[in-house]
């Protein structure tokens, strides 16, 4: 995907906002109302930094029920609790079930409304390059199984990334204990 003819995603969040009715309402009142609905409606685990949110790319790309729930753990991995290995194994499982699916189910069909970019939105959720791959694979239009397989398969590689850090930090700390007065 590139950038050429792609909208920011800070215009693509203005325009939904104002499909929701938000342009009709009072600044103070969307304001106070954003705030008291901001856990239901806006968890920041599911927003990037520009305020795009999850629900909003996988509308956009019009994916299937489980793509969107791949998609949702990728995007979120590491941001609703600390170790995003839970995340990312939840992700793996929807992809592999999307290829085990027949193949003449649609996914990520997209629609006639300009698309947020794979780019954009790995930069905006700050996304490692494991994280960053996967949702390229789940945000082919027409992802196939194929395409499902290697998503879930860099998801397994950065839940195992994020292991091995976990254990060298282990390691590293273990030896300053052995070093210690």
């Amino acid at each position: 995907m590139t950038m050429t003819d792609t909208p920011t995603n800070a215009g693509l969040l203005a325009a939904a906002g104002e499909e929701r009715g938000g342009a009709a309402a009072e600044p103070q009142q969307r304001t106070r109302l954003a705030k008291a609905s901001d856990a239901v409606t806006s968890p920041p685990h599911y927003r990037g930094r520009s305020g795009l949110q999850s629900i909003e790319i996988t509308h956009a790309y019009r994916l299937g029920p489980d793509l969107t729930q791949a998609v949702d753990y990728i995007l979120r991995a590491g941001k609703k609790t600390v170790d995003p290995r839970q995340d990312l194994a939840k992700a793996a499982f929807y992809l592999r079930y999307a290829a085990s699916l027949p193949g003449d189910r649609v996914f990520g069909l997209p629609g006639n409304k300009p698309l947020p970019d794979a780019d954009a939105i790995a930069a905006d959720f700050d996304l490692d390059g494991n994280r960053r791959s996967a949702l390229y694979f789940a945000l082919t239009p027409m992802p196939s199984r194929e395409d499902c397989i290697a998503a879930a398969e860099w998801c397994d590689y950065a839940a195992f990334a994020w292991q091995r850090r976990l254990s060298l930090a282990t390691d590293v700390a273990a030896a300053h204990e052995s070093f210690a007065p």
